[in-house]
């Protein structure tokens, strides 16, 4: 899906890799994509324009993801919260 299309729920981090591609943190419902209750990890590749979800992460459990950084690599690294 071209990332003009898409649609961002509350993002929390953004990242740039060597490349140019833009990673997005944030919250989603892991069930129904609306009411925030889990995080996602999205590209938009800077070629293309295309997002993609690289990873989906539920924060029902005590703590959960917090933050998000990108190495120039591409190296997605997720901080965690534990309480």
């Amino acid at each position: 899906k071209a990332a003009s299309a898409a649609t961002i729920q509350t993002p929390f981090d953004l990242g740039l890799d060597g490349s140019g591609n833009l990673y997005i943190f944030e919250g989603v419902d892991v069930a129904s994509g609306s009411n925030p209750s889990g995080k996602a990890i999205r590209k938009v590749n800077a070629d293309t324009g295309v997002i993609s979800t690289l990873l989906v992460l539920d924060d029902q459990t005590r703590g959960g993801p917090t933050a998000m950084t990108v190495d120039r690599a591409g190296n997605v690294y997720v901080g965690w919260a534990s309480y």
